[in-house]
């Protein structure tokens, strides 16, 4: 079993996520990610796989998970 050390940050901030985008995300995941999820980095990695010309869901995820 791991312990959370009191001294590290909460886990939304290590990851970057702000609080209400977590709410946001949490209540309507679906109807606000209808694609791919991620950061736009990582969203961009996945779409030249897919062979996708143009980064789909990339307004989403930028409101998200910047």
């Amino acid at each position: 079993m791991h312990i959370i050390d009191a001294t590290e940050l909460p886990i939304l901030q290590r990851l970057g996520i702000e609080n209400d985008n977590w709410k946001e995300l949490t209540r309507h995941f679906q109807e606000k990610t209808k694609g791919l999820v991620g950061s736009v980095f990582t969203l961009k990695i996945a779409c030249e796989k897919l062979g996708y010309q143009r980064m789909i869901c990339k307004q989403s995820c930028e409101q998200f998970f910047s």
